[in-house]
């Protein structure tokens, strides 16, 4: 099964990674790849699979350009201002036209979105806003656009669990109100019965939002595949104070092509955005976790594998050699020598690549 990811952006969909793990006869094969996507075992040979192709919506001059003006701020208003450029324009249309690209020719295409719990910005007015039907809505036009599978994360849930959470963040409630978060349990059975596609969602061990769960969730065009099994890891590791206690999580669908076919693993994350001892050595603790639980199931054994989610750590050695050279020289940007989570994904076997599409070809 040839595939295709796709790591995008949105007001709140925030660029993400992906790797492809398969192996043949004892060897590791790449079969797709993008910001975050991996790939499993396969028994018997088969026909070489289709060239994969991972796409990012910024072309790789201007993405330099903007990590160059944000690395002059601390990190947290280098976040906020790459929520602000994710959400000139019609955002919705621009990823839609990105997904179409990558989808062709393609058996299965997955994307990965961070959602950034239902933020979005009003391009014309430039005001943010809490709305889980809008960001539903650009995930239905995702999957409508030629996406198969679309891993999201920093989702809100239901109610979360009794004396978790709380019900005030000083100056972010004043912006967002706890009320506003309450709409997306509703709003996700609203786009299940609206576009027919299945919505999964895997909350996070002691992750929340307000009184809200906070987690995963994966949407899958039920037109186009199968669902066969979905399971999560609900805690990668256990949450330090340094990450304020919040957990982070996993969920793993096992798909089939609704024609027939092999089943293809798909595995949405979301590692830590803290840094706990050296940059990056949380992360690599996390995968660790990752790869000693959910993907070393025997179940998973012979299938080809998507990983995919926020690593909230560059892949540099897969990103063009001035935007790398860039990010080695930033702390914020880039992992500690020893601490490398995507050399620990390649030496249990899964492989990447990173690839810019420019304006021309949207």
């Amino acid at each position: 099964m040839a595939a295709t990811a796709a790591g995008l952006a949105l007001a709140g969909l925030v660029a993400v990674f992906v790797l492809v793990r398969r192996r043949r006869a004892n060897r590791v094969e790449e079969v797709s790849s993008s910001p975050d996507v991996a790939s499993s075992p396969m028994a018997e040979p088969e026909p070489e699979a289709a060239e994969p192709l991972i796409v990012a919506a910024t072309p790789a001059a201007q993405c330099l350009e903007r990590l160059q003006a944000r690395g002059k701020l601390p990190p947290p208003a280098q976040r906020e201002l790459f929520v602000k450029e994710c959400s000139a324009g019609n955002a919705a249309v621009q990823l839609a036209a990105v997904v179409a690209k990558a989808a062709e020719g393609r058996t299965l295409t997955v994307v990965s979105a961070n959602v950034y719990y239902g933020r979005c910005t009003d391009a014309a007015t430039g005001s943010e806003s809490i709305s889980p039907e809008t960001t539903l809505r650009a995930i239905e036009a995702l999957l409508q656009s030629g996406a198969d599978v679309v891993c999201m994360q920093e989702v809100v849930g239901g109610d979360a669990p009794e004396g978790q959470g709380k019900d005030d963040y000083g100056d972010f409630s004043k912006q967002f109100p706890k009320a506003d978060f309450a709409p997306w349990p509703e709003e996700a059975k609203k786009f299940e019965a609206r576009t027919g596609y299945k919505f999964l969602y895997a909350p996070a061990r002691n992750s929340t939002m307000y009184r809200h769960s906070f987690g995963n969730a994966i949407a899958v065009k039920t037109s186009a595949v199968r669902i066969v099994d979905f399971k999560t890891q609900d805690c990668l590791t256990e949450p330090t104070a340094e990450e304020n206690g919040e957990g982070r999580a996993a969920a793993v669908v096992v798909l089939e092509p609704a024609g027939g076919g092999k089943p293809i693993a798909v595995c949405c994350t979301h590692l830590t955005e803290k840094q706990v001892g050296e940059q990056g050595q949380k992360q690599v603790e996390q995968i660790q976790a990752l790869l000693d639980g959910s993907l070393a199931d025997a179940a998973y054994a012979d299938m080809p594998m998507v990983l995919c989610g926020d690593f909230n750590i560059n892949n540099v050695g897969e990103q063009p050699p001035a935007t790398a050279a860039f990010c080695r020289e930033s702390p914020f940007l880039h992992p500690h020598a020893d601490h490398d989570p995507y050399d620990r994904l390649a030496a249990a076997g899964f492989k990447g690549g990173q690839h810019y599409a420019q304006a021309q070809d949207l």
